[in-house]
């Protein structure tokens, strides 16, 4: 499944996925997020930024208090 067309992102997900975190789909983007938690992060599909991957690492680390290397 690919999440994002941005081939940094796309990894990041797909590997929180396989650590058990939870991805659902929206209208035009996805939402991923810890399974224990109520809190989810969008995920930009087509991200038209060269910093978004940076920007979405970013707030990983942020709200969810993930190591630099996920």
């Amino acid at each position: 499944m690919k999440y994002s067309k941005c081939k940094k992102i796309d990894a990041t997900v797909k590997r929180l996925v396989r650590h058990g975190w939870v991805f659902h789909w929206g209208r035009k983007h996805g939402r991923v997020g810890p399974t224990s938690s109520g809190q989810k992060l969008t995920v930009p599909t087509t991200p038209s930024d060269w910093r978004a991957h940076h920007n979405f690492h970013r707030d990983l680390r942020r709200y969810f208090d993930l190591p630099i290397n996920i």
